[in-house]
């Protein structure tokens, strides 16, 4: 949630003077289309190479995976760490490609019957020293659309959390057992070592 650790690594390595800092929420509010503002602001001598594509979508741009997605996902990491593997996308994306080969239902049932919603507000205190402190330090790298006062428009949302509890389901962990069996068994026949018995 603290964006001032990636922006102090940048700047770290850049310095700050070579850094840029763009509110992708005001870029979204204002309906710019990403790319376009992208060229506007630091390519202008390329801005025709996007001559002739087609506007913004409708659909908010870079949308997450749905919760249900992002826990098994979650979890099936987890496994894969546990198990001595390493965190890559190697198994996220053989996840999205394969998910629909197996009877998920229960899982997703299980996983859906506990999901809780949390309310954030960018109007809480700590998020408006986080943007007081972001906007002192990089003042004189922000790039519009930028809001007087703030980084980006005060707002609220719904954040949607799993609560784990539903691993306690047999049919939700036999489901991520089969799916992590699966996996393995993939990577084995792609890097071609033999699966442990």
């Amino acid at each position: 949630m603290n964006f001032t650790y990636s922006l102090d690594k940048y700047a770290s390595v850049f310095g700050k003077e070579n850094t840029r800092v763009v509110s992708y929420s005001n870029v979204c509010a204002d309906k710019l289309d990403l790319a376009e503002h992208f060229f506007d602001a630091f390519l202008p001598e390329h801005q025709s190479v996007l001559d002739g594509l087609p506007p913004l979508a409708s659909v908010r741009p870079n949308q997450s995976f749905a919760a249900v997605n992002i826990e098994v996902i979650r979890v099936l990491n987890s496994f894969h760490i546990q198990n001595g593997g390493g965190r890559n996308m190697e198994l996220r994306d053989w996840y999205m490609a394969h998910a629909r080969t197996f009877d998920l239902s229960e899982l997703f049932s299980a996983i859906g019957s506990n999901i809780a919603l949390l309310r954030f507000s960018d109007a809480s205190s700590a998020v408006v020293r986080l943007h007081d402190a972001v906007l002192a330090a990089y003042a004189g790298v922000l790039v519009d659309p930028v809001r007087k006062g703030c980084l980006f428009e005060v707002g609220t949302s719904e954040i949607r959390v799993v609560q784990p509890r539903y691993l306690t389901n047999r049919a939700a962990r036999a489901a991520l057992d089969k799916v992590y069996a699966a996996f393995l068994q993939a990577s084995c026949r792609t890097s071609g070592d033999l699966p442990a018995d």
